[in-house]
């Protein structure tokens, strides 16, 4: 007899195999459960075919485990994940407060025993560490925690503009909030131009320093050097030029100044009047100070020297001056008794310090021998004046008339000669005296002939006849008389006053004469000719060279003039600096020649260039550095006069980008953070890096990449999709959905949430949207399809109505399973391709073909590369517009980013074009390059900076193979691609345009994620930007499909997905999430 095996209890079992009469039945629970309640353990069979007891079989519970709050982790606690509270098999995972991450293992288990498997050592909960954000140059960082919580407090120097954020905090996720800080030089703009000078300087950066100075002639009012400013403003006033005037220096007493310019460098003459001779500077020239060099000179009264006496004369003299003899005083002589005057009887004192004439002379009275009537006799021999003679007839005649006669004053005898007795036919010669001491002959009867007379001195000769008488009697001498002497002359040679007789002159020394020097007596008693003149010698003015001064006023014989130059300029050495006047009235020479002061070129520096090309003397020149330098500090030279230039010469230093921070639990390998320089890092394993393993220090004093962390590997296979939506509010732009690909690289464009007024349209799963401001429409959103799919229905665009609805459709991307391959017309094109560009797509020589937009019209265009650096990734290039107009364009390729910011530096071509369009000191092209695979060209696509200017595209003209990571690579030409490139619809050039819309707001707090760069670290392991691990996270919806986590969890998926469920802004539903991985 049999009872049948008896009903095992739930989780549990029987043990026995004899189910017989009389055998025993014993119930056991499986592993992790036990018994329940006193029931009984066995039963046995029972006569009846039944088991006893006859009671309900026993249960199985779960054994319990201690509760986990015994065994509470700082900083964390326990979740369960699996299973029942406490109870066998339940499942309890680590938990880390934010800001914490787990070391160990975190999931345990509750076991059969009762107890729970915690693993040894046990799980603890470490405090996160962001790293080292390091100092920004130019600024300071107040804080030195680096773990979660701590907050960096950042400033910039005087003069430095803070960009980014000025407040970070170390975030749960191991990352810094807010953006990056960098300390820009503040930029002052163009200072306020000065009337009469120029500024020296072209720094307008803070602590840049601009010079004023006032052309010549003129001096500065204010400050000359106004430095930049922290608030963007130039120091100090503008200043002004004045002109440098001093004044009118006055009149000397008895003299006068000669000019009527008083201004910087012009010179004045001191002249004396007439009888005065200056004492004193005879010029005086207006200094930089606004003072006369030279102090009023005074005019003294000149004296002339004694004149000296003349014999056989008495001397007067009239005074007019505090001296004997000063100017104008005059001398006058009269000859004793029995002598006459022969010159001038006075001389006046001349304004040269000279006598007018040379001094006359007292000449003896002689009266003329007398006539001796017939038959008569004279006795006495002496003829001067007193002198008698006594006449008596011969024989027994007797005299008739005067016995005697005396020699008068005026050099005649006295009375009438006598005759004697028995002359009864004599006639009577008598003499008819003028007021002058010779007479003129009068005939009182017979026949007078043979009288000639001269200009102011007589002498007669006369032959008498008497009537019925032919005997010859001499008659009187005739004179001239005194001719007197000519001013600035002397008597030379004279013999004589009476007829036949001549008298010579001659000239002072510095005076020339005009008439003739010597004249004769007449027969009628004058003089022949005119008294002659003796006037100065004057060579004339010989000019005042150009660019110099001439010295001297005084152009008479022997006096000399000098001339110098202007400052700036030098004499030529060929002429005489002074010239002399001669007695010929002619200078011995020709005014010199004032050549203008140029210095030499000034000094180069390395890694720089002059700035400035006048060199001639007072001015000046800078130095600018070349792009990625800067100057050591702010230098002038100026020309000087010698030839030589003033100043220190500056040096070009790298530009310091200054230390860029280290990542927590990660290393740093650099070769110093100047210009060029490059530092890499690394994380210790396990830790991967996020951000840019590798930085270079850009001209612009930044670090190029993002900052790197250390953090956690959270794997995620290949092929899984992420799904990005904005919150109410918001509208999404960049890609709706983002795959990681193989080159563990993020599909599609960088997603950001745009506030807007319109609501969020419907999105296609696989599209990207991008938006435009268009004039004619207004907010338009651009929808494209993503690589595999194509537009199958909807509109490409739609533009936000006034009520906040959209126009059209929304758009259907379907995949593209059709055999062609072929979009259909009206399709969106193929976006480009996120394939990595290669490092030298700009290499030298390649040309770029394209268009741009200007003023709503698209202009077509040529990029030519003319040089490359693969070093630095300096490109240099030249832009061709249609209009003739070429733009000498540079930038910095940026690898990493596929970005490149070509900025301008020389235009040339037609002024008129250039100066109203591109006449601009930002002007720029700014975009990125991406691969388009349809084609197999590059497109290089932006924004145009600048007024006026929309979106630009251009396609490189020659094949290249985007796998290739050299620089030496092979071109060859495309027609398909120029074709291609020339054609290129406006639709386009709109969608090229929101690709870098999308880049360079990127780094803006609204973002919400940052570009994913593939990139292989140093030790080997291949590491990606996750999107998850965002620094500026804002309102975002993240949906992931397909998603899978290898163990061990990381602290992120305990930030994004188990903590968010409390209604932060982020939130991200995994679809699935293996149990595989939890065990």
């Amino acid at each position: 007899m049999s009872c049948g095996m008896p009903v095992p209890p739930v989780n549990g079992s029987i043990v026995g195999q004899d189910f017989s009469l009389g055998a025993r039945a014993t119930y056991k629970c499986n592993p992790g459960f036990r018994l329940s309640g006193p029931v009984t353990t066995s039963v046995t069979c029972q006569e009846s075919g039944r088991w006893s007891p006859i009671e309900a079989p026993p249960r199985c519970v779960p054994v319990t485990c201690p509760d986990i709050g015994h065994s509470a982790v700082e900083h964390g606690r326990w979740r369960l994940i699996y299973g029942t509270q406490n109870l066998y098999d339940a499942i309890m995972m680590l938990i880390c407060d934010p800001g914490y991450y787990y070391r160990g293992q975190r999931v345990i288990r509750c076991q059969a025993n009762s107890t729970w498997n915690y693993p040894n050592p046990r799980p603890v909960c470490d405090i996160i560490s962001c790293g080292d954000l390091g100092t920004p140059p130019n600024g300071n960082k107040i804080g030195t925690l680096t773990v979660y919580g701590a907050t960096a407090i950042f400033s910039c120097n005087t003069g430095y503009t803070l960009v980014g954020s000025r407040v970070r905090e170390c975030m749960s996720n191991g990352l810094w909030s807010g953006t990056q800080v960098q300390c820009l030089a503040g930029h002052c703009g163009t200072p306020e131009p000065i009337v009469n000078g120029q500024i020296i300087g072209e720094n307008y950066n803070y602590r840049g320093s601009v010079v004023y100075q006032c052309n010549q002639g003129f001096r500065l009012i204010g400050v000359s050097v106004r430095i930049c400013e922290q608030d963007h403003r130039w120091s100090g006033r503008t200043p002004v030029c004045v002109p440098i005037t001093c004044g009118h220096p006055g009149n000397p007493t008895f003299g006068m100044t000669q000019g009527t310019q008083f201004n910087l460098n012009d010179v004045v003459r001191f002249a004396c009047n007439t009888g005065y001779v200056l004492q004193g500077a005879v010029k005086s020239s207006c200094q930089v100070n606004g003072q006369w060099n030279n102090a009023l000179p005074r005019c003294k009264i000149v004296n002339c020297t004694e004149p000296g006496h003349v014999e056989n004369s008495i001397r007067q003299v009239l005074p007019s001056g505090p001296h004997r003899y000063s100017f104008q005083t005059t001398v006058s002589y009269r000859c004793n008794l029995g002598y006459y005057l022969l010159g001038t009887s006075s001389i006046s004192c001349q304004g040269d310090g000279t006598w007018d004439r040379s001094l006359p002379k007292c000449l003896l009275v002689l009266c003329d021998r007398p006539s001796i009537p017939p038959y008569a006799q004279i006795s006495g021999e002496r003829r001067t004046v007193g002198s008698v003679i006594r006449y008596s007839c011969i024989g027994q005649r007797t005299i008739i008339g005067n016995t005697t006669r005396m020699c008068q004053l005026d050099g005649q005898w006295s009375g009438s000669p006598p005759h004697c007795s028995g002359m009864e036919n004599y006639v009577q010669i008598g003499c008819l005296t003028t007021s002058r001491a010779r007479p003129h002959l009068v005939i009182m009867g017979g026949q007078a002939h043979g009288a000639l007379r001269a200009q102011g001195k007589l002498e007669t000769v006369m032959n008498r006849t008497i009537a019925g008488s032919p005997t010859d009697t001499k008659g009187f001498l005739i004179s001239c008389g005194n001719p007197g002497t000519p001013r600035n002359a002397q008597i030379l040679i004279h013999d004589g006053l009476t007829f036949s007789k001549s008298i010579t002159y001659a000239c002072r020394e510095g005076y020339y004469s005009t008439g003739m020097l010597t004249r004769h007596c007449t027969v009628n008693g004058t003089w022949t000719g005119n008294m002659p003149e003796c006037s100065v010698i004057h060579c004339g003015d010989p000019g005042v060279p150009a660019n110099g001064v001439r010295l001297g006023n005084d152009f008479t014989y022997n006096h000399t003039v000098s001339f110098q130059c202007s400052p700036g300029f030098n004499m030529d050495a060929d002429r005489a600096s002074t010239l002399i006047c001669t007695k010929d009235r002619t200078w011995n020479g020709t005014k010199p020649l004032c050549k203008a002061i140029v210095c030499g070129p000034p000094p180069i520096i390395p890694n720089g260039q002059v700035v400035g090309t006048d060199f001639i003397w007072g001015s000046s020149i800078s130095y600018s550095c070349n792009q990625g330098y800067q100057l050591s500090l702010p230098t002038l030279l100026t020309c000087q006069g010698k030839g030589n230039w003033s100043g220190e010469k500056p040096q070009c230093f790298p530009v310091f980008c200054g230390d860029p921070g280290m990542p927590a639990q990660g290393r740093r390998e650099d070769r110093g953070f100047t210009y060029l320089s490059s530092v890499s890092f690394s994380c210790y394993p396990p830790l991967v890096v996020v951000g840019s393993t590798r930085r270079y220090c850009q001209y612009d004093g930044t670090w190029s990449g993002t900052q790197p962390s250390c953090i956690v590997s959270c794997r995620i296979t290949i092929s899984s999709t992420v799904f990005f939506n904005c919150r109410k509010g918001y509208l999404l732009q960049g890609s709706i959905s983002r795959t990681c690909l193989p080159n563990l690289t993020w599909s599609g464009f960088q997603p950001e949430c745009i506030a807007h007024h319109c609501s969020q349209p419907e999105l296609s799963p696989q599209s990207d949207v991008r938006a435009i401001e268009l004039p004619s429409l207004g907010y338009t959103l651009i929808y494209t399809c993503q690589p595999g799919f194509y537009l199958a229905g909807g509109s490409e665009h739609r533009t936000c109505r006034s009520d906040g609805s959209w126009t059209g459709k929304p758009p259907l991307c379907a995949a593209d399973n059709r055999p062609s391959g072929e979009s259909p017309v009206g399709t969106v094109q193929e976006p480009p391709s996120k394939l990595p560009v290669p490092g030298g797509v700009f290499a030298k020589n390649s040309l770029w073909r394209g268009s741009y937009e200007y003023l709503g019209k698209k202009q077509p265009a040529m990029l030519s590369i003319t040089a490359f650096e693969p070093f630095s990734n300096r490109v240099n290039g030249t832009l061709i517009d249609h209009s003739g107009v070429e733009l000498k364009l540079a930038g910095t390729y940026k690898k990493e980013e596929a970005q490149l910011l070509l900025q301008v530096h020389q235009i040339k071509g037609p002024v008129e074009i250039f100066v109203n369009k591109f006449k601009i000191d930002n002007w720029a092209l700014d975009g990125h390059v991406s691969y388009i695979s349809s084609s197999n060209s590059f497109v290089y696509q932006g924004f145009v900076r600048g007024k006026g200017f929309g979106q630009f595209g251009l396609q490189r003209l020659e094949s290249l193979d985007p796998s290739r990571e050299n620089t030496g690579y092979n071109f060859a030409s495309n027609s398909s691609s120029v074709a291609a490139a020339i054609l290129v619809p406006f639709i386009a050039m709109i969608i090229a345009g929101f690709a870098l819309y999308l880049y360079k707001h990127r780094r803006r707090p609204k973002v919400p994620f940052n570009g994913y760069v593939g990139h292989e670290n140093t030790n080997g392991r291949a590491t990606f930007e996750n999107p998850m691990y965002d620094r500026n996270i804002q309102p975002t919806d993240i949906m992931a499909n397909e998603t899978e986590f290898t163990t061990p969890f990381s602290y992120y998926i305990h930030s994004f997905i188990l903590e968010t469920v409390r209604g932060e802004e982020v939130h991200h539903i995994f679809a699935h999430l293996p149990t595989e991985d939890i065990h």
